[in-house]
């Protein structure tokens, strides 16, 4: 290696500079930080969560993300951003990781869930912006706050910008957005749009009623459409307004006018007939625009302080709006569903007036970020640490939480009854409500689980008449007071469940796995794997037969045939008509053990599962 020689007398001209530099010595790599590289960084300070997005996009993986994100530090809670803007979520679970994908979720330890999750991430990589994209726009990777619990030795870089500032910095991005998505409605019968003029309109669902009201026996009133017109003919309805209308049935898809007009205010139409929601999706990306929407429209009643109508919905008070929400969906969606859903106005801004009556608090409203993150995180836990094998929803159903300042940083436990105890403390003192959201124009507030107050019991009354051949369908029937169950396979062979018929929760599901777990906490061994059994009623033996046919002989509840009749009867029967009836036997059989108060007990919790409001379930309030 040569040495630099310094000279005094003169400056260094190039070609000694590279003469004196040091020879045959590798470029020194630089260190990767956060600042220079942060999707590298995040991959290097977590490897088990590089593995688990190879299983899920393979060794290629870098090809498809652009970001990751940590929301939540415990359990550590990653965004994975992909490069059309999508995302998907990993939380780590100590064995392995969690994705929810599409507002669905899947244990990665399962085979079966890990195959399914990477179905849905590839259909999440065909929808969106292109793969040239540049990206998540302003949105700045949030360094984790603490370390995870995969990598304890380690301490992650620490982030530019408080979470805060991130987001308010996103917030202020998107409102160039608003005045080309917010525009004044406009009532005219030469409207246009890309497909040509729309004369068609919709009003608040108050003036549909009272417009059926005056057509009842003169018109067909199924459906009505409005058609605006410069002159009236003979008006039926009429308000004090200068906005005349045609009545037209819509019928097989077909336009058909009527001779009765209508005379409205502006305030009572709602928007241009067949609009929709550009880019909301539909299933579960719908579902997450909507409730991310209230969110909105609930901050615009909570800055307002009275109640609002759909004409409160407008850019200045959007953007007022948007420093008191934390939501999954961006600001462009929600104000553009909002736009193209009139009847979602009325019904968010019904919903946001009855909230703000009830709860006066000054809340910020979430849908699936921040302290939700944490809350379903810590509950996931809880009910696996109970030994709970229940979908969250049915644990709380809330689709928005409404959360003060002083508890949206709060530890949530992961032991079942003191989440329970702290969520009903916090609800009951208004610092944090879980909300679930109905459809609805006038709506009210009912609140579900809280422990202040007694359940009700709901009361069994009978099991209906089964044919002495069981294997003649695949259902049985328990009786309660305003409904019933119905216990059979549903969709396939393997799947037995309950569904509840009647106005209690009426079309309720209770799976399998629940109907055992109830059994057991009332002392009863529970019922079989349904696997098990699958594989014995496709290839029975003489055994199996035999000791089914004592259980169905032990059961009170069944008419009895003779063992040979019984046999035969098993083996006519199609392969699901076995299944089924296998475990509607087990089921009576067990039930059929029970006490008065105990069937009583079954009933109650089987009802209140399907409404979410089992022993297990959390205080939530809902809107409907």
């Amino acid at each position: 290696m040569k040495t630099i020689k310094i000279i005094k007398s003169r400056p260094l001209k190039e070609e000694e500079v590279v003469d004196q530099l040091p020879q045959d010595t590798a470029p020194e790599q630089p260190e990767i930080t956060y600042e220079s590289n942060p999707l590298e960084f995040m991959l290097q300070k977590y490897p088990t969560l590089t593995e688990t997005l190879v299983k899920l996009l393979t060794e290629d993986f870098r090809n498809y993300i652009i970001g990751v994100y940590i929301m939540a530090p415990k359990p550590t809670i990653f965004k994975i951003v992909l490069h059309n803007n999508r995302s998907f979520y990993l939380t780590y679970m100590g064995k392995c990781y969690e994705a929810k994908v599409s507002g669905k979720k899947f244990w990665l330890l399962k085979v079966s869930e890990l195959e399914t999750a990477t179905i849905e991430i590839a259909n999440l990589l065909m929808l969106g912006t292109p793969p040239t994209t540049q990206g998540p726009e302003t949105e700045m990777a949030a360094a984790p706050e603490e370390t995870p619990a995969e990598t304890p030795e380690e301490t992650p870089a620490e982030e530019e910008g408080s979470p805060d500032e991130i987001q308010e910095s996103k917030k202020k991005f998107l409102l160039n957005l608003l005045e080309n998505i917010v525009t004044e409605l406009t009532i005219s019968p030469d409207y246009q749009t890309k497909k040509g003029p729309n004369p068609y309109y919709t009003v608040t669902p108050e003036v549909e009623s009272n417009v059926k009201k005056a057509l009842k026996g003169k018109a067909d009133t199924s459906d009505l459409l409005f058609k605006n017109v410069e002159k009236p003919g003979t008006l039926i309805y009429q308000e004090k307004g200068n906005n005349y209308f045609q009545i037209m049935n819509l019928i097989d898809g077909k336009v058909k006018a009527t001779k009765y007009y209508i005379a409205l205010s502006k305030s009572s139409v709602t928007g241009h007939y067949g609009e929709s929601s550009k880019g909301s999706g539909g299933g579960a990306e719908q579902t997450a625009v909507q409730e991310s929407a209230q969110c909105l429209v609930n901050a615009i009643r909570y800055n307002k302080g009275k109640d609002i109508t759909p004409k409160d919905l407008t850019v200045t008070n959007i953007k007022s709006a948007l420093k008191r929400i934390d939501t999954s969906s961006s600001t462009e969606e929600m104000v553009t569903f909002l736009k193209g859903n009139p009847d979602w106005q009325v019904t968010a801004s019904s919903t946001a007036n009855a909230l703000a009556k009830q709860y006066p608090s000054n809340f910020t409203f979430y849908r699936q970020s921040g302290i939700v993150l944490r809350i379903e995180a810590a509950a996931k836990i809880a009910l696996k640490n109970a030994g709970v094998d229940a979908n969250i929803n049915k644990w709380n159903p809330a689709d928005m939480w409404m959360a003060t300042d002083e508890v949206k940083d709060i530890e949530f436990p992961t032991d079942l009854q003191k989440l329970n105890a702290l969520i009903a403390k916090l609800f009951n003192t208004k610092k944090l409500i879980g909300v679930s959201l109905k459809k609805c124009s006038a709506c009210k507030v009912e609140v579900y689980n809280n422990p202040k107050v007694a359940k009700a019991t709901t009361k069994f009354d009978k099991i209906e008449p089964i044919d002495k051949n069981i294997f003649a369908t695949k259902d049985i029937y328990l009786s309660f007071e305003g409904g019933k169950v119905q216990f059979r396979n549903f969709n396939d062979i393997t799947s037995w469940q309950g569904e509840i018929k009647g106005k209690e929760a009426s079309g309720g599901k209770i799976g399998q796995g629940i109907v055992s777990s109830i059994l057991k906490s009332l002392g009863q061994p529970g019922l079989s794997n349904q696997r098990e059994i699958l594989t014995s009623c496709q290839k029975p033996d003489a055994g199996f037969i035999s000791n089914f046919y004592k259980l169905y002989n032990n059961t009170k509840s069944l008419s009895k045939v003779s063992a040979e009749e019984f046999t035969n009867n098993f083996k006519k029967a199609p392969l699901g008509n076995r299944t089924s009836n296998y475990f509607n036997v087990e089921f009576l059989n067990q039930f059929g053990k029970l006490s008065s108060d105990n069937k009583d007990k079954f009933i109650s919790e089987l009802v209140g599962y399907a409404k979410s409001s089992s022993s297990f379930s959390s205080i939530f309030a809902k809107v409907s």
